[in-house]
């Protein structure tokens, strides 16, 4: 879950300032959740979308003069209706055409119920748009489930296809992720896992608490990005250890983002929160055979100027990374444990040497985003558009937006999708 953003403000505090506080004083009894919305880019490969549109619209215009032809000349016949009937089901339908439509700027998934709250999108671009995200099921219960939806942009707008959920709490109460499953982040490649290849991998942060502690990180698969996922029977794939000889508040590892830099060679980024420092690890696994995962190496990313790393998702565009994350501190207010605003950097790598580049590596601020851009209190869990394999394919991201309603259940039920370009 989102909901530790106050800790992990503090401990990063810790982390960059050796202060002291006590944890036990920052215990948040209700959770926090975030998610964020972009504009869905347009592929270079896909016809431009301005002659798209004048297609479909001379293709209209034709269809509509030779109806209207038929009406004329047959306006008194029974066989004027059939002709009419038969030519309008053999236009060819949008698969889009009959579902929720919302403009570029406002929600991107509008719900039908009240009491839900959508946050933390995943987005993978292949030939579709593909949305993964933590969201609600039931009105007014705080319980993150993994759902997804396929997106399509046109007309300054999307169309997107129902909520569907692909990843849920473990039935089994003992288990490591049975109170909460969030923070996907899902890419393409070849999977072995008992004996049976998986072309998707997902990567998520699962619970048992709630209280807001001992998160850690599962991996799941499939080969259908909407369906049939498996988490692995080996998980959590990074545990936390809990340190029992400490009494603070440990909020473990998650917040996962994953890119394959090819052969199956993955980096894991995520954050991770100890009764004492908040920081960004990433760790580089060959995960080809998942019966046997091989990892490769790790280390602590190098923080930016002035800051620490929470809450981050990364993209890789050449020797290029991209990372976007809070920034500290937060605004007070009645959600004083979401950040208000997000950071964009980039900074380059070394492919041949990755960890000890993000171990020494510089960040580079290239955007900001904040209510001024987007005329809302709350604005954090963005996530980049991004290939099947993690790389950047457009400067869009989505972004999760809450405003401060009353209370904080009324707040934390104003969580929405939004989209951006940087």
């Amino acid at each position: 879950m989102k909901f530790f953003k106050l800790i992990l403000l503090q401990l990063g505090l810790i982390f960059n300032f050796n202060s002291q506080i006590n944890f036990n004083d920052l215990y948040i009894t209700n959770y926090q959740l975030e998610q964020t919305l972009l504009e869905v880019p347009t592929s270079t490969k896909e016809i431009n979308e301005e002659q798209k549109i004048e297609e479909i619209n001379n293709s209209i215009t034709s269809d509509s003069k030779i109806k209207n032809n038929l009406k004329e000349e047959n306006s008194n016949t029974k066989e004027q209706a059939i002709v009419e009937q038969n030519n309008e089901e053999s236009v060819p339908e949008n698969p889009y055409k009959n579902l929720t439509f919302s403009s570029s700027y406002e929600d991107l998934f509008l719900e039908e119920k009240s009491g839900i709250y959508n946050y933390c999108p995943s987005i993978l671009v292949n030939d579709n748009i593909n949305v993964f995200y933590c969201s609600s099921i039931n009105s007014n219960e705080i319980k993150d489930y993994i759902c997804y939806r396929k997106v399509n942009n046109e007309n300054n707008g999307y169309y997107y296809t129902s909520k569907k959920i692909v990843l849920s709490p473990s039935e089994n109460a003992s288990d490591w992720d049975s109170v909460h499953v969030c923070d996907p982040s899902v890419i393409y490649g070849d999977f072995n896992y008992n004996g049976t290849t998986y072309h998707y991998l997902m990567a998520y942060l699962g619970c048992n608490s709630l209280d807001n502690q001992n998160n850690q990180i599962g991996l799941a698969l499939s080969n259908s990005l909407d369906s049939n996922w498996i988490k692995l029977q080996n998980n959590p794939f990074i545990a936390y250890n809990y340190d029992t000889s400490q009494n603070s508040f440990q909020w473990g590892v998650g917040q996962p983002s994953l890119i394959n830099v090819g052969n199956n060679n993955v980096l894991i980024f995520y954050t991770k929160g100890t009764y004492n420092l908040t920081c960004e690890m990433v760790e580089l696994w060959n995960l080809s055979d998942l019966n046997n995962p091989i990892k490769l190496g790790e280390t602590m990313i190098k923080n930016p100027n002035n800051d620490f790393i929470s809450n981050a998702d990364f993209a890789l565009q050449g020797t290029t990374l991209y990372m976007v994350c809070d920034k500290h501190p937060f605004d007070n207010g009645i959600l004083n444990n979401i950040p208000n605003e997000s950071n964009i950097y980039r900074t380059n790598i070394d492919l041949n040497n990755i960890i000890n580049s993000l171990q020494n590596c510089n960040w580079t601020q290239v955007f900001n985003i904040n209510s001024n851009i987007t005329s809302h209190k709350r604005n954090h869990n963005v996530g980049f558009f991004k290939d099947s394999y993690g790389n950047l394919i457009q400067n869009s991201v989505l972004y999760t937006i809450g405003d401060e309603i009353n209370d904080f259940s009324s707040s934390l039920y104003t969580y929405r999708l939004k989209r951006l370009d940087f």
